[in-house]
């Protein structure tokens, strides 16, 4: 996910520390790997996971989730489509 990596290199933190500051600030349990695999499109965050990390760099949610949007947004298309 292009979005956190983007995001985090703007704020100007490792992904080490992204990890320590997410984790003391909202008390989770994410370890380098999550962070890592996320940008790298290895895994994607959970819903959960995009609202702690659009608290912590106060952006929109929505920017955390790409592909969970994009499923959202073809699913309305095949509504749509199909009335």
């Amino acid at each position: 996910m292009n979005n956190l990596h983007n995001i985090r290199e703007k704020n100007n933190l490792e992904i080490k520390e992204l990890v320590e500051d997410l984790n003391k600030k909202f008390g989770t349990k994410y370890e380098v790997h999550h962070i890592w695999e996320w940008e790298n499109g290895k895994n994607e965050p959970k819903m959960e996971d995009a609202l702690v990390l659009s608290k912590y760099f106060d952006v929109p949610h929505q920017e955390f989730l790409d592909s969970e949007m994009k499923k959202l947004k073809d699913s309305v298309d095949d509504v749509s489509i199909n009335k």
